[in-house]
């Protein structure tokens, strides 16, 4: 009878130990059992018009800045093309002409000029906070492969994960994701290589997803987050037609 009371008294101590939490204690994390993160999507839909220069865009509490070039130092405003005809991006037999993509806009290093001055150029992402993982949707990658290279710090020296695909042909459509980079992403490289010398001159990215972290790094799982499909926060546009 003595030993079952102790050991009732040890077990007692530890319920109690376990509800208020004692350092030392095995006891559940504030975030077990919670709603998992929700992926936060910028689809250039909702706020967006044909031939738009887009710079920052606010989404899922953080503010996503986008830039197309040769390079992060040099790079300049991308644009918002639409599908269909006529078209706003591609010159020639491209995507805009040839098939659907995932809504009625997208991303686009330029608008459409003429043959002699495309701007080939690679795509920039810079987050204001941290986030968790990142994927986005490639238009149209016909030369050779495109890289997605994803950082830790805003001047891209901390490489923390990368995934390739392969030249898809006209018209393709390809998802690149990085689900696990080995820190939070602070900024991402869309790289897309040369076929001949020459890239390609008519790649468009889509459909922009991350995961938003919280202030200590882990994922957040709170509510308040903005519209998934961005908002525009650039108040720099062009209502030119070509």
């Amino acid at each position: 009878m003595r030993f079952s009371k102790v050991w009732g008294l040890a077990l007692l101590v530890v319920l109690v130990a376990a509800a208020v939490g004692i350092t030392g204690i095995a006891v559940a994390d504030d975030d077990s059992g919670g709603p998992a993160p929700v992926p936060v999507t910028i689809d250039f839909e909702t706020g967006f018009v044909d031939k738009q220069l887009v710079g920052a865009v606010s989404a899922g509490g953080n503010v996503v800045t986008f830039s197309v070039g040769t390079s992060p130092a040099t790079a300049t405003t991308a644009f918002i093309a639409q599908t269909g005809r006529p078209s706003s991006a591609f010159f020639g037999p491209g995507l805009v002409r040839d098939a659907p993509v995932n809504g009625n806009f997208f991303l686009s290093d330029d608008r459409e000029p003429p043959a002699s001055a495309f701007r080939r150029f690679d795509y920039f992402i810079d987050f204001a906070s941290p986030v968790g993982n990142l994927s986005l949707v490639a238009y149209d990658l016909e030369r050779g492969p495109g890289t997605l290279n994803v950082y830790s710090d805003a001047g891209r020296t901390l490489f923390v994960g990368s995934v390739t695909v392969p030249a898809g042909g006209d018209g393709a459509i390809q998802t690149l994701s990085v689900p696990n980079p080995t820190a939070p992403i602070l900024a991402a490289s869309f790289i897309h290589a040369s076929s001949g010398g020459v890239k390609d001159s008519g790649v468009g990215i889509d459909d922009v997803t991350f995961t938003p972290l919280a202030v200590d790094g882990d994922p957040d799982d709170s509510s308040d987050s903005d519209d998934s499909s961005g908002s525009n926060d650039s108040s720099d546009s062009d209502d030119s037609s070509d």
